[in-house]
C-alpha cells in the first residue's frame, strides 16, 4: 500500500507530556506495517511555522514535532517515507524558502527516501485561489489544467517566479539526485 498525501503528520505523531513533544505514535505505525505499507508520503509543506500557520491550517508544529524520529520508525517498520514540501507562497520570503530546504535536508539526513518539492498552485476552492484572485496573482479567467506543480503558476511573488522555478529544480537535484 502507498499513502500520498492521505495523512497528516499528527496522525503519526503522538504528545509525550514529559518532553512537551510530539513523537512518533509506534501503535499506529504498528498498524501501518500490518497492513503491508512500503511508503508514505509525509506532507511537511514548509520549514516555516507562518507558512504552516497561514496556508496549511496550522496542522503541524515545527518546533515540537520529532518528524526526524518518525522517519527513523518508519523505516524501521520497512516503510520508505518521502517527504513533500511546498514552496512558493504569494508572500514566502527567499528565506522562508531556504528554511524549508533546509529542513528537507534534515529529513534526507534522517532517512527520507525523497525530498518532494512542488511549487505552489492556486486550485479553485481553495482560501489560496481566493487569496491570489484578490491580490492580482492569477487572472479570473485562469485555466488550472494548464498549471503544473514544476511551474511557478502565478505572478507579483515575493519571490519571482523564474527564480523560484530555479531554486524548486536546483533543491530537486541536490536532495534526490545523489
Amino acid at each position: 500500500l502507498w499513502d500520498i498525501n492521505g495523512i497528516n503528520l499528527a496522525h503519526l505523531l503522538r504528545p509525550d507530556r514529559s518532553t512537551n513533544r510530539y513523537e512518533p505514535d509506534h501503535e499506529v505505525l504498528d498498524v501501518l506495517a500490518e497492513c503491508r505499507f512500503s511508503a508514505i508520503s509525509l506532507p511537511v509543506e514548509s520549514g516555516t511555522q507562518r507558512i504552516i500557520d497561514t496556508y496549511a491550517s496550522g496542522k503541524w508544529n515545527i518546533s515540537r514535532s520529532n518528524i526526524e524520529g518518525l522517519i527513523r520508525a518508519l523505516w524501521q517498520r520497512g516503510i520508505a517515507a518521502g517527504c513533500n514540501y511546498m514552496l512558493g507562497y504569494p508572500d514566502e520570503t527567499l528565506e522562508e524558502i531556504q528554511s524549508t530546504i533546509a529542513l528537507a535536508r534534515r529529513h534526507m539526513a534522517a532517512g527520507a527516501a525523497s525530498a518532494n518539492f512542488m511549487l505552489v498552485i492556486p486550485l479553485p476552492g481553495t482560501q489560496l485561489h481566493d487569496y491570489a484572485l484578490k491580490h492580482g496573482h492569477i487572472n479570473h479567467d485562469f485555466n488550472p489544467d494548464t498549471f503544473h506543480w514544476r511551474c511557478a503558476s502565478m505572478r507579483g511573488t515575493t519571490v519571482p517566479r523564474e527564480q523560484l522555478e530555479d531554486i524548486h529544480q536546483s533543491a530537486y537535484a541536490e536532495l534526490n539526485m545523489q
